[in-house]
C-alpha cells in the first residue's frame, strides 16, 4: 500500500472509517476480489468484518466503507 487517492482519503474521513479497521482488513481480509474489466477494472477489493477497502493497481486506497454497523 502506498497511500490514498484524494477520493479515497475523503471517503475514509467522511464515512468515519477507523484506521485500525482498515489495517485489519488489509492484513487479514475475509475475502479478496480483483476486478479486471468493467468500471472497477484495475482495482482489488479487500473485505473484512469491519470494513471494505478498495486499492488501485498503484497500491493506493481509492475507496472505503464500513461494514457491520
Amino acid at each position: 500500500m502506498s497511500g490514498f487517492t484524494r477520493h479515497g482519503l475523503n471517503q475514509t474521513i467522511n464515512r468515519g472509517i477507523r484506521p485500525g479497521a482498515m489495517v485489519s482488513t488489509l492484513r487479514n481480509p475475509t475475502s479478496i476480489r480483483t476486478f479486471t474489466s468493467g468500471p472497477n477494472a484495475g482495482t482489488t477489493r479487500y473485505i473484512g468484518p469491519r470494513s471494505t477497502v478498495v486499492v488501485n493497481s498503484q497500491g493506493r486506497i481509492v475507496s472505503t466503507w464500513g461494514r457491520g454497523r
